[in-house]
């Protein structure tokens, strides 16, 4: 099946071999911070093509309490968007 026929429901996308360019900049940017000596802790989740595969992984040898925080946050906001779509395609 040619990738040109497979169509997403509203709120999702459909999964690509290419590169996503805006996870490549996020990921080059977070690079750059480590490589100067400006980032202390990471904590990265993965998301493959198949949208059921993920990765978790983190790092932090000091400053434990700040990145639990950080993902906290993140969750918070990710889960307040999620919400914000959703509402947006309900009928």
């Amino acid at each position: 099946m040619a990738d040109d026929n497979v169509r997403a429901f509203p709120g999702f996308s459909v999964p690509s071999v290419e590169p996503v360019p805006e996870v490549v900049a996020l990921l080059e940017e977070a690079l750059e911070k480590a490589k100067s000596g400006k980032l202390q802790g990471a904590a990265v989740v993965m998301v493959e093509r198949n949208p059921d595969a993920f990765e978790l992984v983190y790092y932090a040898r000091t400053a434990r309490h700040t990145l639990a925080s950080g993902a906290m946050a993140l969750a918070w906001r990710f889960a307040r968007a999620m919400s914000e779509s959703e509402s947006e395609t309900e009928v």
